[in-house]
């Protein structure tokens, strides 16, 4: 699995679009400082596996804005398809 962060683009997204059904995608927290993941209401891990998938990028800005979390960053953990485990 790749782990990205984007923190701004001029350009925008040029390439294909594949349906979500054919993209693995998680959306994680990560404090900035201590770079732990976001397990739960105090709890956070070094292993992004462990990290809760807020799946949509909205829930994630709601739980940094209601949790009043910061040096936070909204991480996508994209996995290709082509990397699957058959």
């Amino acid at each position: 699995m790749g782990l990205g962060v984007l923190t701004h683009s001029r350009t925008g997204f040029t390439g294909a679009r594949l349906p979500r059904s054919q993209v693995a995608m998680k959306i994680l927290l990560r404090n900035t400082q201590t770079g732990l993941f976001y397990v739960g209401p105090d709890r956070w891990t070094k292993n992004d596996p462990e990290a809760f998938d807020f799946e949509k990028t909205d829930l994630a800005l709601d739980a940094v804005r209601d949790g009043k979390m910061q040096s936070i960053e909204v991480l996508m953990k994209f996995e290709s398809p082509a990397s699957k485990s058959p």
